[in-house]
Order: C-alpha cells, then sequence, then structure tokens
C-alpha cells in the first residue's frame, strides 16, 4: 500500500484489500489525522454460510451481518479533496477507491478515473454519494462487489 491513509475495517472477519490510487492524483501523502474528515455507513449484508444439517447433510444458510462502509475525507484546495472509501457488501465482497475528486460547475466533487465516476456532495453532517454501478467494479472491486448510491454521515469522535 502507498504512503496513504489507512482505513481497516472489520467485516465478518475479512480485512480491507489494497486501495488503488489515481496516478495523477497528489493524495498520496495523507495529512495528520485531525485533517481528515471520517464518514461511514452502516448497513446489513447477507452473507452466505456452510454448515451440518440433519444426518451429515451440508446445508447453506444465510447470515445477516451488520457492517460499515469508510469514507475518508481531505482537502486539497479549494476546488479538490482527496477520498478513500471502503464498502462492503453482499458476501462481504469489497470495494476501494483512493484518488482526487475535483469540484464540477455544480459544487459536486467527482471522482472519474476510466469507467468508474463517483460523484459526492459534503454537508454538514454527511455525505451523499453516488457512483456509476458498474463503472467501479473493475480495478475497484472484489468479484461481485458494487458501490452503492449512499448518506455516509460523520464518523463519532
Amino acid at each position: 500500500m502507498k504512503n496513504c491513509l489507512t482505513l481497516v475495517v472489520m467485516a465478518g472477519g475479512f480485512l480491507t484489500g489494497a486501495l488503488h490510487a489515481a496516478p495523477s492524483a497528489p493524495c498520496d501523502e495523507a495529512p495528520a489525522l485531525q485533517a481528515v474528515t471520517q464518514y461511514q455507513r452502516a448497513h446489513v449484508v447477507t452473507v452466505r454460510r456452510r454448515g451440518p444439517g440433519p444426518d451429515a447433510i451440508e446445508l447453506e444458510f444465510l447470515v445477516a451481518l451488520p457492517v460499515f462502509d469508510q469514507l475518508a475525507v481531505w482537502g486539497r484546495g479549494p476546488e479538490s479533496v482527496c477520498l478513500s472509501l471502503t464498502t462492503v457488501g453482499e458476501n462481504t465482497r469489497e470495494c476501494d477507491v483512493y484518488g482526487m475528486a475535483v469540484k464540477d460547475a455544480a459544487g459536486v466533487f467527482v471522482f472519474s478515473e476510466g469507467t468508474c465516476v463517483i460523484r459526492f456532495s459534503i454537508g454538514t453532517d454527511g455525505v451523499e454519494l453516488r457512483a456509476s454501478q458498474e463503472g467501479c467494479k473493475i480495478g475497484y472491486c472484489a468479484a461481485q462487489g458494487v458501490i452503492e448510491n449512499a448518506t455516509y454521515v460523520r464518523s463519532p469522535k
């Protein structure tokens, strides 16, 4: 992992994978933690498990697992911010995005790298995040992982 902000997310015993960095983004050096604003999204994912059933027959069953998606944002100037996003989906499939987002004409920050486009607005207590559903899968997500449109609230200090 580069010299970036390291976020560790535990979900069902799985740790996050490597974060991706935009090659042209000046976000390789994270600031002091007090300069980073952290947000989270609590939700429940379904995990498939196998276990013994009657008569030694192996059964598959579903478990609801509470998880937290993590978003960290820190400023690079009035028109750009760095972001680190880790999401957890069904069967604890993770997605990791790291790089620079630039403010567009509407005042919305946009991370764009290849087909992966993430738009987000930062409010006083949270972030509204919208992502291209298919575009951020390859190179950012584990198989069948997805970055969902969601509201992230400021993490408790």
